[in-house]
């Protein structure tokens, strides 16, 4: 996949002109149909265009399983957004990407979200090895620090995988943080817009300084065969 010829909108899948994440699925569809002609590796194509109150019409009914959905784990806010998600409904959610044959990214906010995280998968909800998101620097949430991370680490599951990122200035001090605890990265812009103070970057710059400080630790960027290797991802064509 080239990176700098997909469309440079972070990990949310559309968003409107306001710049602000949108789940509207004409928007979405029309995104993932450019992704799809220059990757082999996005494939989620939803169909439903309803808003029901239940999790699964909007968000879980595919022509073809999504190459991993995240999963929000529990309720919380997002500077002054709150993001609800129902024990029962999170359930359903998980229930229904297991039976899609796909393992979702575990988005975790929390310490009691990797708790709920450990009940799903004791009741079988969730295939282990699960793959943890550590989502660090969102206000409100757990701040990006090495001790948070170092305290949400000691708390997942002996057999995780995990990532952890920062928010804004906080991405790449987050990169070299789990490398040194043989973790996974992410970045994106999703996550931060700026490459240095008030210079605008792109998804691949953002991508070539992680690399290059993974590198400086004397460690490789897994390609993404590899990666999906790792992480136990079903591959489809």
């Amino acid at each position: 996949m080239t990176l700098h010829r997909l469309p440079a909108l972070g990990r949310h899948l559309a968003r409107h002109r306001t710049r602000l994440p949108t789940p509207t699925p004409r928007l979405a569809l029309s995104l993932l149909v450019s992704i799809a002609v220059l990757s082999t590796i996005a494939r989620h194509l939803p169909r439903d265009r309803t808003r029901l109150p239940t999790p699964l019409p909007r968000n879980l009914t595919f022509r073809q399983p999504p190459f991993q959905p995240h999963l929000n784990l529990a309720s919380f806010t997002i500077g002054q957004v709150m993001v609800a998600n129902i024990p029962e409904h999170l359930r359903i959610m998980a229930g229904r990407i297991r039976e899609l044959g796909v393992k979702p990214e575990l988005e975790v906010f929390e310490l009691g979200h990797i708790e709920f995280a450990r009940k799903l998968i004791d009741e079988g909800l969730i295939e282990t090895p699960a793959m943890f998101q550590l989502c660090l620097g969102i206000p409100y949430t757990a701040p990006a620090t090495p001790e948070v991370l170092a305290v949400m680490r000691g708390r997942l599951p002996e057999s995780a995988n995990w990532s952890a990122f920062g928010i804004s200035r906080q991405e790449f001090d987050m990169v070299a943080l789990s490398c040194a605890q043989n973790g996974n990265c992410r970045v994106g812009l999703e996550d931060n817009l700026y490459l240095d103070k008030g210079v605008f970057a792109t998804n691949v710059q953002l991508v070539e300084r992680a690399v290059k400080i993974i590198r400086d630790t004397g460690r490789e960027p897994a390609m993404p065969a590899r990666a999906a290797e790792r992480l136990g991802i079903v591959r489809r064509s």
